[in-house]
């Protein structure tokens, strides 16, 4: 019994990530010429396009908001909110970069 619902939960779990991975949904436009949310209609082929990265919303209308960023806003950046940025996410500079200013200093 108890590796029967086991499985069940692992098969769920399973399937849940296949879901997100392949973003997987089912969108039916209650309005005739309206995308979704999370599309925007194409001018030049009349189709939906997914928004840009950085964008979500009808017509991709709406902007990212701290901590969220990228495509459909659903990543989380792991900085303050003056370092992250909505379409790329935390803005870094690398050690590598840093290491040669400060060597090109020395000299």
């Amino acid at each position: 019994m108890r590796v029967n619902i086991m499985r069940r939960y692992i098969c769920w779990v399973l399937l849940t990530l296949l879901h997100r991975g392949l973003n997987a949904e089912i969108c039916h436009s209650d309005e005739d010429n309206k995308c979704c949310a999370g599309y925007k209609r194409n001018e030049t082929t009349g189709l939906c396009d997914s928004c840009p990265f950085g964008y979500n919303g009808r017509e991709c209308a709406y902007r990212c908001t701290y901590p969220y960023y990228g495509e459909y806003c659903r990543r989380l950046c792991d900085c303050t909110e003056e370092q992250c940025n909505f379409v790329n996410g935390c803005k870094t500079t690398s050690k590598a970069s840093k290491y040669i200013y400060f060597y090109t200093f020395l000299k």
